[in-house]
């Protein structure tokens, strides 16, 4: 098998198993914490601070 071949499977499984990994602690900590999810996707990413 070629690199090419497995390229295309590996970004698709990959796009898949990321999300199935990170999520659930996301919506755990989020629901946990309440004003985690506006801190860390609104200050930390967008905010500048």
């Amino acid at each position: 098998m070629t690199r090419a071949c497995v390229a295309p499977h590996a970004l698709v499984s990959g796009a898949l198993i990321f999300p199935a990994l990170t999520l659930p602690w996301f919506v755990l900590v989020s629901l946990r914490n309440p004003g985690f999810a506006e801190f860390f996707f609104i200050h930390e990413h967008f905010a500048g601070t």
